[in-house]
């Protein structure tokens, strides 16, 4: 009667912390869905050029979506030579100006899927994502230049894993501790 009502004061607690994890996971969806958003921009829009002859292989954006990545000028199939003409030599790509643009959709995907599991409010993830897209973009460069250029295909795949691997690591590098501790207690209570 007119009395505390001791179930909404116990469970008053436990809504915060649904409110905080509501918003949490809808942030972590927002990046998430960027994430894949940029992954099937980068698969339809992103090419490989490989130069056989001279060992060079460079990304390329095409000029429409296509699921053709590698286009090879020793490819003497119809179909190959059809495409290379179709997406490279109509386009003079070999000869044109380099661009970083697939650079930098390759390194705002993988900074968007790294960032959509730290839990922080959306003002600092920003931030550490600018953070994290500009620190890594540098190494990013280096890195697929090589990759790229290199013969072996498995040890591509290795170097390729590595740098998202390294990337993770400097997220957690840098991430402010406080959230660092969050999240392992976070999940230790999960």
């Amino acid at each position: 009667m007119g009395g505390v009502d001791w179930k909404s004061e116990l469970l008053r607690p436990l809504d915060v912390t649904l409110k905080i994890n509501k918003k949490y996971k809808m942030q972590k969806n927002i990046l998430l869905l960027f994430g894949l958003m940029l992954l099937v921009i980068n698969i339809l829009f992103i090419g490989l050029l490989k130069y056989n002859e001279s060992n060079i292989a460079e990304l390329f954006i095409k000029y429409k979506p296509s699921s053709i990545f590698i286009f090879s000028s020793e490819n003497q199939t119809s179909e190959g030579a059809k495409n290379y003409k179709k997406f490279i030599s109509d386009f003079n790509i070999q000869d044109g100006p380099k661009s970083f643009l697939p650079l930098i959709l390759i390194q705002l995907m993988l900074s968007s899927f790294i960032l959509s599991g730290i839990k922080t409010d959306m003002k600092r993830k920003l931030a550490l994502f600018a953070f994290h897209f500009v620190i890594c973009l540098v190494g990013l460069f280096q890195v697929i230049a090589l990759a790229l250029n290199e013969r072996n295909e498995f040890l591509t795949i290795i170097i390729l894993i590595s740098v998202i691997v390294v990337e993770f690591l400097i997220m957690k590098l840098f991430a402010p501790k406080k959230l660092q501790e969050r999240e392992d207690t976070s999940s230790t209570i999960s």
